[in-house]
């Protein structure tokens, strides 16, 4: 038989001590089944689970994590594509894939029951044997909000927090939390891409605590940025794409970091000027920043893509910097 409309998402992956990985997605054709395998170290699969509940459509996990005794915890979507179903759903399994528990929220059906849609983008194990959950939910009418649940051990429901407001008549765009990690003290973070009427989304960074209450909020980040986690120093880690001029436009892969307040500090040249020429051979550079964090690093190169690195000085505390005589590079 020739299966149409198919498809194998595999959406997110994680490490497991032995070596492996567990992964979390969908299973190929129509209609899919969200689905989670476990794979060797060499590749093979150990097991695979897929008997969850499902709809007429493209149901799928979109975000997994496993916490420190190997349990996993999924979340994504039961689908009805028929009917617009789009329910917010989350499992946990043991290391061996046997189901503990599983989680539907609301109707899923725009027009019917409660009307209210959703859908688990982002997951984050906690130490207490539970999960924090991250998504969207929205009524028949109104575009979606950024929803979070904190489940306890068992999959019930601790708290359930909203972000951003109702839009009314907002059609599918909707504020979606992307991404959850382990942040200071107890706290956690958020990137959360709200829609703003167009198809771009505005990235808002928010620091939260246990209780899901926000302590604060960055707004105006990249909307091609992810949040990836903190260093030991508990800086903000990112990572996606964006344009690069000198590539002709084309996208490039970056990574970026923030400070533990979600600032992100860049310097701001003031000698020589861009695109200056005939400069002395010991040209001071110098360069204005509104805080200092830390020592900066100063890189001179004949490639304007800087493919190759002539010069490079680390270690500096000041503000201004004498190159080395140009000529000799």
């Amino acid at each position: 038989a020739k299966v149409q409309w198919s498809g194998l998402p595999f959406n997110s992956i994680k490490c497991t001590p032995d070596g492996g990985c567990v992964i979390a997605g969908g299973s190929n054709g129509f209609p899919s089944k969200a689905t989670i395998l476990k794979i060797n170290s060499i590749g093979e699969v150990e097991w695979s689970v897929d008997n969850f509940e499902g709809d007429y459509g493209y149901n799928w996990f979109y975000a997994l994590d496993i916490n420190q005794e190997g349990e996993i915890f999924a979340t994504g979507r039961v689908h009805n594509n028929i009917n617009g179903r789009e329910s917010f759903t989350a499992v946990k399994v043991n290391s061996e894939g046997k189901a503990q528990w599983e989680k539907t929220y609301n109707s899923g059906i725009p027009v019917t029951g409660d009307s209210i849609v959703g859908s688990g983008h982002s997951i984050l194990a906690t130490s207490d044997g539970g999960c924090i959950l991250g998504g969207y939910a929205r009524k028949a009418t109104q575009s979606g909000r950024a929803v979070m649940k904190k489940l306890d051990k068992d999959g019930e429901i601790v708290w359930d927090k909203s972000y951003h407001r109702w839009i009314e008549d907002g059609g599918w765009q909707n504020a979606k939390v992307y991404d959850i990690v382990s942040h200071t003290s107890g706290n956690y973070l958020a990137l959360i891409h709200q829609y703003d009427g167009s198809s771009n989304a505005i990235p808002t960074l928010m620091n939260f605590n246990a209780m899901g209450d926000t302590l604060w909020t960055q707004y105006g980040f990249d909307r091609r940025w992810r949040l990836s986690g903190t260093d030991s120093e508990n800086n903000i880690l990112f990572y996606g794409d964006l344009p690069h001029s000198q590539a002709g436009w084309w996208e490039h892969a970056i990574a970026g970091r923030a400070t533990p307040g979600g600032i992100l500090y860049k310097p701001v040249g003031t000698t020589p000027g861009n695109n200056s020429t005939n400069n002395q051979r010991n040209t001071t550079v110098s360069w204005t920043l509104n805080q200092q964090k830390g020592t900066f690093k100063i890189q001179l190169s004949a490639d304007s893509t800087f493919a190759a690195i002539d010069f490079e000085q680390s270690g500096l505390t000041e503000k201004s910097w004498v190159t080395p005589e140009l000529n000799s590079l």
